[in-house]
């Protein structure tokens, strides 16, 4: 007998009629492919493995998800929300200022420590985005969101200028996206959530030698 795969709460958020019998199965489908992505790679995600994996016919995968891109679509957007979740939750308990900034950074490691198989998925999505434009498109829009946000919390540090500001934001996300990158491309380990530690305080560190250069 096949296991359900777990739901997260957000799963309901992401289809309009909540998670009745319909959409819990879609929400289901979602759940196994991201662990499926995780743990066995692009490849090994089909029509084929998630019938198996879910004990359904791969025509009722195929109703609620047309293609594989438009799964791995739904994939990314569940994760990213799922990611502006804990940042979101992190800046609701955070000052102003160089407060609100630390949160910023710390909700994206704290999503990181906590959700390794969403993480790992995300690295796949850079590849589709190097590959496809749908998800370069949806990359850039998440990259400018993270921008903009960055930016007005910057401008409680007093950094007024717009330029300066804008070049500000980038380095922030750069130093942000590529210490979750150097977390996400090591080695499988046991010691997953003290790497992601010591990476969320390095990157705070930096980032406090950016503010004052």
């Amino acid at each position: 007998m096949t296991s359900k795969a777990p739901l997260h709460p957000l799963m309901a958020q992401m289809f309009s009629s909540g998670l009745r019998k319909g959409e819990r199965k879609k929400a289901e489908i979602l759940a196994r492919s991201i662990g499926i992505l995780a743990e066995e790679g692009l490849d090994a995600l089909s029509y084929d493995r998630l019938s198996k994996a879910l004990n359904i016919s791969k025509s009722h995968v195929a109703y609620h998800f047309p293609s594989l891109s438009s799964l791995l679509m739904k994939a990314t957007e569940f994760i990213t929300a799922s990611a502006q979740s804990y940042v979101v939750q992190e800046l609701s308990h955070s000052g102003a200022g160089m407060e609100r900034l630390e949160a910023y950074v710390r909700g994206n490691f704290v999503w990181l420590k906590e959700q390794e198989q969403q993480a790992k998925v995300f690295l796949i999505f850079y590849y589709l985005a190097s590959q496809q434009k749908e998800f370069a498109d949806f990359n850039l829009k998440i990259r400018n969101a993270s921008r903009e946000r960055i930016s007005a919390i910057l401008s409680e540090c007093k950094i007024s200028e717009p330029v300066l500001r804008a070049k500000m934001a980038q380095m922030v996300l750069d130093l942000v996206t590529g210490g979750a990158l150097e977390c996400i491309i090591l080695p499988p380990s046991d010691k997953w959530e003290r790497t992601v530690d010591q990476k969320l305080k390095l990157c705070l560190e930096q980032l406090h030698l950016l503010l004052r250069a």
